[in-house]
């Protein structure tokens, strides 16, 4: 990234890689370590990306949003060993080493960072969940914006029929039909909401994930895009990926070129300013200039066409 060789999608798109690898072989490893101590088990336990990770779009030093699936079949099935754990506790263990290794100090820091409140009921909510309990969750008792999250998850460990039937659930759960105005109206105040905790913008400087026309917006436009009309456009959720969404929104009608073109372009930039941030051990706030915000505020005129605006009429 430093030789500006590749693009910011594409180091992204890497980054996103090594984690999903590391992911794996320390599923890997804390299953083998788990067995030696309370017997052989059948591979349950799924893995799910969040986030920017769900997205294939790391940055550096990010943290991974992961949460843990598990087939409700082997629920009550015990261990094969002399210190047998019933299904469910094993599962557990196995997700709490994955978590513990995942973020364990050494010489070098620790791997990553992990963040697991996006599992069903938040911080309150059992570490791992059967995957029906999820679907019934998610169906039943979830917030608009945790569909939104839902729209970037990906299965990136554990067993293969396990992550099919997760795919089918988050496929469900995305095309249920909504109404529009509900939509929109759930989106921009949960945005609003955000933006005034978080955004660090002020007169002479712009917050490239936070701030007006930023980041964030560009995914909360394409997130509320996607729940409105999935029903009758199922392909629009075969993209995770920002500038796959955008499109893919394009490809669908729901932007015209001029805006794919436009987001396009922000998400680029944004996004490589980010990295460059990271990399310099800065916050993502850069210095205001005219062009950053004239491409900012035309990212915001988008916005509020679509009816995404901080009062949706």
């Amino acid at each position: 990234w430093l030789d500006q060789a590749e693009s910011a999608l594409a180091i992204t798109a890497k980054l996103a890689r090594i984690a999903t690898l590391a992911v794996q072989q320390i599923l890997r490893w804390a299953e083998r370590d788990l067995a030696r101590q309370h017997g052989a088990f059948p591979a349950g336990l799924l893995v799910v990306a969040y986030g920017s990770f769900g997205g294939g779009e790391l940055g550096f030093g990010s943290d991974l949003d992961l949460v843990f699936l598990f087939d409700p079949a082997l629920a009550e099935q015990p261990s094969q060993g002399p210190r047998a754990l019933d299904g469910g506790r094993y599962l557990v263990r196995l997700s709490q080493r994955v978590l513990h290794w995942l973020a364990t100090p050494t010489h070098a820091g620790a791997l990553y960072p992990v963040d697991v409140r996006l599992r069903p009921d938040g911080a309150k909510g059992l570490l791992v969940s059967p995957l029906d309990a999820f679907r019934d969750y998610q169906l039943q008792r979830a917030w608009v914006w945790e569909h939104q999250a839902l729209l970037r998850a990906r299965a990136v460990a554990g067993p293969e029929p396990l992550a099919t039937a997760f795919a089918r659930v988050r496929r469900e759960v995305l095309r249920q039909p909504r109404e529009p105005l509900r939509v929109r109206q759930q989106v921009s105040q949960m945005r609003e909401r955000w933006r005034h905790e978080l955004d660090r913008s002020s007169a002479s400087q712009f917050d490239l994930k936070q701030g007006r026309g930023g980041l964030v917006d560009i995914e909360f436009l394409l997130q509320g895009l996607v729940l409105i009309n999935a029903a009758g456009q199922p392909a629009l959720l075969d993209r995770v990926n920002t500038a796959e969404l955008i499109a893919g929104c394009a490809d669908a009608q729901l932007l015209s070129a001029a805006e794919a073109g436009c987001l396009q372009t922000a998400h680029a930039d944004w996004l490589a300013r980010s990295l460059d941030c990271t990399l310099n051990a800065q916050a993502r706030v850069v210095a205001r200039t005219a062009e950053s915000d004239a491409l900012a505020t035309a990212v915001s005129v988008i916005i509020e066409h679509h009816g995404f605006a901080e009062t949706p009429t």
